[in-house]
């Protein structure tokens, strides 16, 4: 009824407050798959730093207990951290 009209070629589409509707709906279901897919690489991430030698880990930089932080913050919050860590020194 009010959720189809006619297009001009013939076919029927959806009406205007319905088509918004399933855009928030697929816009939403995209933000989900999106943040989940993050989440997958961010554990994957995890895993391979956490496989690797503590020589390897010193190697890079980096100490086991600062794996997940490594992971979750990004660049420039660990570079500031660090850099305010080493004027205090």
């Amino acid at each position: 009824m009010a959720t189809e009209i006619a297009n001009r070629n013939g076919t029927f589409g959806q009406s205007a407050p319905v088509t918004s509707s399933v855009a928030k709906i697929l816009h939403l279901l995209a933000e989900w798959a999106e943040t989940r897919a993050e989440r997958r690489r961010e554990r994957q991430a995890i895993a391979s730093l956490k496989g690797l030698s503590d020589y390897a880990l010193k190697d890079i930089g980096v100490h086991r207990s600062e794996v997940s932080s490594i992971v979750h913050d990004t660049k420039r919050e660990r570079k500031l951290r660090y850099e305010a860590d080493s004027s205090t020194a």
